[in-house]
Parts: C-alpha cells; sequence; structure tokens
C-alpha cells in the first residue's frame, strides 16, 4: 500500500467551525487541522512515471508544506466497503495509464492539539459519521481498506410463521438497529 500525502482538506472557514464544536467537548483543545491522505493498493511496483502520474492526479487542493502538529484521527471510509470516491478515482487513474493501481482510497488526517490528552472517542465522534467512515490512530492501519474479507454466510428469516417477533429476534441477533416502523 501506498500512503500519498494530499493538500488541505476542509477550507480554514470549516476547520474554525470544527475548532468550536471540538472546543465544546473540551476546552484544552486550542486547533485543528486536516489534510487528505491518498491511500493506493497496487499490483506491482510502480514505476517513477506512474508514481509521478498518480501524483499529478491526486493534486488537487491546497497544499501543505508539511503535517500539522496536533493528535491524528484518520477518517477513512468504512473498513469493509468501497466508497464512491475510489470507483471513480480508479477508473480515472486506469484511464492515466497507472493500471498497476487495483484501487485507490481516500481519508482525511486530521491534527487536533490540546493542552492536555484528549478523548479520543469523543474526538472521534465529532470529526466522523459512524455509519460510514471508520477512525484510525496511525495511517499504517489503512491497509485494513484494502483487505478483501471473506464472504459471510446469509440468513434467511421467515417472516410468515414468526411474523414480528422473528424480525425483532433477528435485528437483536444481527445488531440491525431497525426502526420499530
Amino acid at each position: 500500500m501506498l500512503a500519498l500525502p494530499g493538500g488541505q482538506a476542509i477550507s480554514d472557514f470549516r476547520a474554525q467551525k470544527l475548532l468550536q464544536q471540538l472546543q465544546l467537548l473540551d476546552v484544552n483543545i486550542s486547533a485543528v487541522a486536516s489534510q487528505y491522505v491518498h491511500f493506493a493498493d497496487t499490483n506491482a511496483t510502480l514505476t517513477v512515471g506512474q508514481e509521478q502520474a498518480l501524483k499529478q492526479l491526486l493534486d488537487y487542493s491546497p497544499p501543505l508544506s508539511s503535517p500539522p502538529p496536533g493528535e491524528l484521527f484518520l477518517v477513512v471510509p468504512r473498513i469493509g466497503t468501497i466508497s464512491p470516491w475510489s470507483s471513480k478515482a480508479t477508473d480515472i487513474a486506469h484511464n492515466a495509464g497507472v493500471s498497476e493501481v487495483k484501487n485507490l482510497e481516500r481519508g482525511i488526517a486530521y491534527y487536533v492539539q490540546a493542552a492536555g490528552q484528549l478523548d479520543r472517542t469523543a474526538v472521534a465522534a465529532v470529526l466522523h459519521d459512524r455509519m460510514t467512515e471508520s477512525v484510525l490512530a496511525d495511517v499504517s492501519q489503512a491497509a485494513a481498506l484494502f483487505k478483501q474479507l471473506k464472504a459471510k454466510r446469509y440468513l434467511q428469516v421467515d417472516l410468515t410463521k414468526g411474523g414480528r417477533a422473528a424480525l425483532e429476534g433477528i435485528n437483536k441477533l444481527l445488531g440491525l438497529a431497525l426502526a420499530d416502523d
């Protein structure tokens, strides 16, 4: 897996609004910054030309001179899913001649500065959507984005026999969080 840093992920205005939200959790939080991070799963090592072409494709936001200071919260698409961005970006890379790329994915590295210890769970809850995203503590953990998951057996529930009780039981068993209606 290649990890390629990108440019600024959110505008200064959005960063300021995010900082205000985070400060409601912890007044010791003094700054938040963001940067795109791109991940490439490849079939083979890229040539210098291919890597350069890939970097040019992924250069679409204002650059950062260096990673900002602060504790890293890497927000990526939910592990085990393929994002729409990934599908399109992978197609574009192939059309640009970088066919060794099996899959491209994008995350946002948030750097949160605080005077003391951060409550990672609370901060992560503000930074991501738990239904569609995962939060990682380190860039190396992003390799899980490309892990091929083993297919699971499907489960069939006969609602004609068990009715609502069967549906409620399977809802609880699988943790589906279905609404009552």
